[in-house]
């Protein structure tokens, strides 16, 4: 399979992942609290950091790392743009400048947040993979 191929999957994933969220937290909460609701907002970006984190460890154990790393910062911008869409949805009353400066903004925030644990786990399960093939075998020669 190809990067991008393999981008597209892991964005599907990520990016379904935080639409189905949005859409379950949109149907449960009320119109009107008026809360700012933000330990809302922190969950959905930890749950990124968390999905991203672990797909980069088990990238780092199956691929080689300069491709895995590629595959995630092909992938972070993709799930920059997913999550930033809702934006589109929910501010009808805004500037269109404010608007797009907001979804910069968010674009880049996310794809960071995706990108930096991803690339820092794929390190990590790279290093382990390799220790271990290093490793000599325990077994007895019989």
């Amino acid at each position: 399979m190809t990067i991008l191929k393999k981008a597209a999957v892991r964005w599907v994933i990520l990016g379904l992942g935080f639409v189905a969220y949005w859409l379950v937290v949109r149907f449960l909460m009320s119109e009107g609290q008026g809360d700012a609701n933000i330990g809302i907002g922190l969950l959905a970006f930890g749950l990124l950091l968390v999905a991203a984190g672990v797909g980069g460890l088990v990238d780092g154990f199956r691929l080689p790392a300069g491709q895995a790393v590629l595959i995630w910062c092909c992938t972070a911008p993709a799930v920059g743009l997913t999550v930033a869409a809702p934006l589109l949805v929910e501010e009808t009353g805004m500037d269109l400048a404010v608007l797009l400066e907001d979804l910069a903004g968010m674009v880049v925030f996310v794809s960071v947040l995706v990108a930096v644990p991803a690339v820092t786990s794929v390190a990590i399960g790279s290093a382990i993979a390799t220790s271990r093939a290093q490793r000599p075998s325990t077994s007895p020669e019989g």
